[in-house]
């Protein structure tokens, strides 16, 4: 299994449990906070590197969501997605 299903999976548990506790046990759980902290960014950092390689290595004849992220603009400002958001919207999809 990649390590990205058990980081996933290990952030999804810690966020349901948030949900059913006390905000003051929430903030004592420093090691619950690392581990999340650490998984987040793991899984942020493989995005990451997803993300730079497909632009150091553009694959234009692939339709994939990846290439439309990163290529299509806002019809209506001209805007493009910025890394940061196609980050958050990868992770999105793979949790989804």
């Amino acid at each position: 299994m990649h390590p990205f299903v058990h980081q996933m999976t290990e952030s999804l548990i810690e966020a349901g449990k948030r949900g059913s506790r006390s905000k003051l046990e929430t903030s004592i759980r420093f090691l619950a906070e690392q581990a999340l902290d650490k998984n987040i960014k793991a899984m942020h950092d493989l995005c990451d590197e997803i993300i730079e390689d497909r632009l150091r290595n553009p694959m234009p004849e692939v339709n994939d969501l990846l290439n439309t992220m990163l290529n299509v603009a806002d019809p209506v400002t001209g805007d493009k997605l910025s890394k940061e958001n196609i980050r958050y919207q990868m992770v999105t999809f793979l949790v989804c």
